[in-house]
């Protein structure tokens, strides 16, 4: 009768491993069906963009849910007796939760990223200046950061450990940061500031405040830069630029 239990739980552990890997088939199947047909009847690419992070990663994420739940039926044959044993599957059970967790994190990350590069892609089309390649790392590394903490907290949580100091020190340490930082978050703002409202372009001739003029080289993240007429290049500050008086002889 034991053995017949035995063999019934690891069947059914079996069998779900083996349903959450066909589901994921299933769904992905799925998406590149319906997905392409979603695809041609809308004009934007970021169902496509979408579609395809969402494509990449339901398998995995329904695999390692399916061997969680699966890892709940093997424990349940242990016997309290075989200690060591029942040590392991718990400690393999909170790698695994721990894998889900980051597993989920990062395809929440990926979908912002894809929907945060499609929009600086429209913006670049429209401002005729390539925003993405500009702004898009560095926003993509710290919504990265984000996301992977927030999934560190969640894990934490679950085994019952505070998080509540961890919070404090995060936002004394982020303030640190801030304050540190500022200079360098006003330019960054700035500059995008510069590259939305457009009040000059790469190659437009702008004079500065101080008299100088010169024609725009590029625009950065933290500065511009522009050639003047004895061919020295000025770098300014974004956050100077857009506070200052400009005239635009290109427009």
């Amino acid at each position: 009768m034991f053995e017949n239990k035995t063999l019934n739980h690891i069947t059914i552990g079996l069998t779900i491993i083996a349903a959450s890997w066909l589901i994921g088939k299933v769904l992905k199947f799925l998406l590149n069906i319906f997905g392409k047909k979603i695809l041609t009847k809308t004009k934007t690419t970021l169902d496509d963009r979408i579609i395809d992070v969402l494509r990449k990663n339901v398998t995995l994420i329904s695999v390692t849910v399916g061997i969680y739940l699966a890892l709940n039926e093997f424990k349940s044959v242990i016997s309290s007796d075989e200690i060591t044993v029942k040590y392991v599957f718990d400690y393999i059970s909170i790698a695994v939760y721990i894998i889900i967790v980051l597993v989920i994190a990062r395809l929440v990350s990926r979908l912002i990223e894809a929907t945060f590069e499609w929009y600086m892609d429209e913006v670049s089309r429209k401002a005729e200046i390539n925003v993405t390649a500009t702004i898009a790392p560095l926003t993509n590394k710290i919504v990265s950061i984000g996301i992977f903490l927030a999934g560190v907290m969640i894990i934490l949580e679950h085994f019952g450990i505070s998080i509540g100091s961890l919070l404090v020190s995060l936002g004394v340490g982020s303030l640190a940061i801030a304050l540190a930082a500022q200079d360098t978050l006003a330019n960054m703002i700035a500059g995008f500031v510069i590259m939305i409202d457009r009040p000059y372009r790469v190659g437009d001739r702008i004079q500065l405040p101080t008299g100088e003029i010169g024609d725009v080289s590029e625009i950065g993240l933290r500065s511009t830069r522009i050639l003047n007429f004895d061919n020295n290049q000025v770098v300014i500050p974004n956050s100077e630029m857009i506070k200052s008086r400009l005239i635009n002889y290109s427009y």
